[in-house]
């Protein structure tokens, strides 16, 4: 399988889960926070893939540069989401140094010394970093009582970890040529497959937490209502 066929395969399942995601806020948008920014930054993993797809047609400033600036928002984004779903105050300043300079190598690894291996490593390095801050969020910020809710998504982005740090070995055991190109490797194609099975994953995931958040907060207000009948039937 080419990596082309992978990408587009991949625009579908983006597709679908934008509409997941989409719906998911939409129906609950007035009711809890942050949820917005997740099917943001599914789309805009599905720009990314659109920007890849079409790199031998378009500049190398869109399909490398811009391409990469879009895939570091998404965990920066969905970070952003669930603080704000759980309520957590985070900073975002590290995450906007580090993407800056991932962006600056970059340009460099790009127009100036072109290196595709080393470009591959600088993403694979940054995205694991802005992933594993998204990890922490969900393992140790948030309260203790939701952990059990979140450990879906939390095995899903240690997937993505896991998955990063493959492709980065599978560099180290079958380096590129110089005549290799981005689209040229099967390897590559099979990273991005696995890829679109950890999206699927996290968005049934974050479907799931929001489901069981909702069910917790019906019984919850169902208690109280027994715990006040139960009163008021003893007081008289």
């Amino acid at each position: 399988m080419d990596l082309q066929t992978a990408f587009f395969g991949t625009l579908i399942v983006f597709l679908m889960t934008e509409l997941a995601l989409t719906w998911l806020w939409l129906q609950h948008k007035s009711h809890y926070q942050g949820l917005f920014y997740l099917p943001l930054a599914s789309a805009l993993v599905g720009a990314a893939s659109c920007l890849i797809v079409f790199r031998q047609q378009i500049p190398d400033w869109a399909s490398i540069i811009l391409a990469n600036l879009l895939l570091f928002q998404v965990p920066i984004l969905a970070r952003k989401g669930f603080a704000a779903f759980f309520g957590l105050t985070t900073s975002r300043r590290f995450s906007y140094l580090l993407t800056t300079a991932a962006m600056l190598a970059q340009v460099y690894l790009t127009y100036i010394q072109p290196n595709l291996t080393l470009r591959l490593h600088v993403y694979g390095l940054v995205f694991s970093v802005l992933t594993g801050q998204l990890f922490w969020l969900l393992t140790r910020s948030v309260p203790q009582y939701y952990c059990k809710q979140l450990s879906p998504i939390s095995l899903s982005l240690a997937v993505m970890v896991v998955g990063l740090i493959a492709r980065s070995l599978s560099l180290v055991l079958f380096p590129l040529r110089d005549t290799d190109q981005l689209l040229d490797r099967n390897v590559d194609a099979y990273f991005i497959l696995a890829m679109m099975g950890f999206w699927i994953l996290f968005t049934y995931a974050v479907m799931i937490l929001v489901s069981r958040r909702l069910m917790d907060e019906v019984n919850l207000e169902r208690m109280k209502f027994d715990t006040m009948f139960y009163q008021s039937s003893d007081a008289s």
